[in-house]
């Protein structure tokens, strides 16, 4: 084999297993996320959000002295980010978006990144 031959095999092999590895990463389970599950009051010490099936998002800090009948209601939407496999909800708050990285979601806990201060914030779902 010439020099030329196995440069191209080798790089040949890089890009073939680069592809297996981006492919296999991806499972049936991070293609899916339960839309339903979001929906419902959460509750974080004082904090809570509220999720409604009409895609309107509440939020109030009872510390602030802020009921649920005060909280003032907004736009959410549940996407995800194919490349990075990563759900997110987009909260439209006038003019600008807010964006909750999920990190884990089932019928109890709601777990989520937020990009407005860069916390982990877990919250409980409040069943009434």
């Amino acid at each position: 084999m010439n020099k030329t031959m196995k440069k191209t095999l080798f790089f040949s092999n890089i890009c073939l297993l680069l592809a297996v590895c981006l492919f296999s990463s991806c499972t049936k389970n991070d293609d899916n996320l339960d839309e339903a599950l979001i929906i419902g009051k959460w509750q974080l010490g004082t904090l809570y959000e509220t999720y409604s099936s009409d895609h309107t998002y509440t939020t109030w800090d009872t510390a602030d002295d802020v009921t649920e009948d005060e909280a003032q209601k907004f736009e959410w939407t549940l996407v995800k980010k194919p490349l990075l496999g990563q759900f997110y909800i987009i909260i439209r708050i006038a003019d600008k978006k807010v964006y909750h990285r999920i990190l884990f979601l089932s019928k109890e806990t709601f777990m989520y990144k937020d990009s407005s201060d860069k916390t982990i914030k877990k919250f409980t779902k409040v069943l009434e």
